[in-house]
């Protein structure tokens, strides 16, 4: 495709996108494989940010992608949907921080914080002087995934990963081969521990789990016998899941995983 997490941190730093590097630095890092495919790649992306919306369209048009019906196509081939939403284990709407493009630290707030104009955030609103909020709209995974078998999930939604994981438990979850979502000590993870969620990811939907260790290429496993209580840091870190039922991804997780 052409596409790597380096041309496309060019495309959003054009746009003045506030960008963090993440943890390996990969939004530097032009060292992608670039193959040949015929296989259709579908994605969705949801995204609550209305500015961020706006970024990764500018990007995808950066990249050579073209909107047809709603999504937004490469060679057909490749098939992205952006949804301007939020995603949590309820139906509804909630109130959005009208932040700075390519902020990644806002949440979803009550109505009378909007109301008040209370500035709790890290990141930074488009307008400091004057913040704001905007409505969106609150899904489920459930709710809005085609029913389908899934790939892969990946979550970073900035401390509400377990609820997005709880509204995704009925039809998404047990149809996933990998999993993968963040790990530390804010929004839900406050009150929500991770044993409690590798437990039940294991015991009802089948699924081996690895917290990454520090280098990125290192799995430490925390499923099937293998939980200990020292793995519940609440620091920044993400954890990765393969379905027992797909034989390839939990070999290829098993492959990475630390011996003791």
């Amino acid at each position: 495709l052409n596409v790597t997490p380096a041309s496309w941190g060019k495309s959003l730093r054009a746009q003045g996108a506030r960008l963090a590097m993440g943890w390996c630095r990969d939004g530097l890092d032009d060292a992608y494989v670039q193959e040949e495919t015929k296989t259709i790649v579908e994605a969705l992306l949801i995204e609550p940010l209305i500015s961020n919306v706006q970024l990764i369209e500018h990007a995808l048009k950066d990249a050579g992608f073209q909107y047809i019906q709603d999504s937004w196509w490469f060679h057909d081939i490749v098939n992205i949907r952006l949804e301007v939403a939020c995603a949590g284990n309820t139906i509804g709407s909630t109130r959005f921080p009208h932040l700075a493009p390519g902020e990644e630290v806002g949440a979803a707030a009550s109505l009378s914080i909007a109301e008040n104009n209370e500035q709790q955030y890290i990141g930074h609103f488009a307008d400091d002087t004057n913040p704001s909020f905007d409505t969106v709209p609150v899904i489920t995974l459930d709710s809005i995934l085609p029913p389908n078998d899934l790939d892969a999930l990946f979550i970073d939604a900035e401390g509400a990963d377990p609820i997005i994981i709880f509204g995704a438990y009925a039809n998404v979850i047990p149809r996933l081969r990998l999993l993968e979502f963040e790990y530390h000590a804010k929004g839900y993870w406050q009150n929500i521990s991770l044993a409690s969620l590798i437990t039940q990811l294991d015991s009802e939907y089948g699924f081996d789990c690895f917290l990454q260790g520090p280098r990125g290429d290192d799995l430490w496993r925390l499923s099937r016998g293998c939980w200990d209580q020292s793995f519940e840091i609440h620091r920044w870190s993400n954890v990765v899941c393969a379905a027992r039922s797909d034989p390839f991804t939990t070999a290829l997780l098993n492959s990475y995983a630390v011996v003791l």
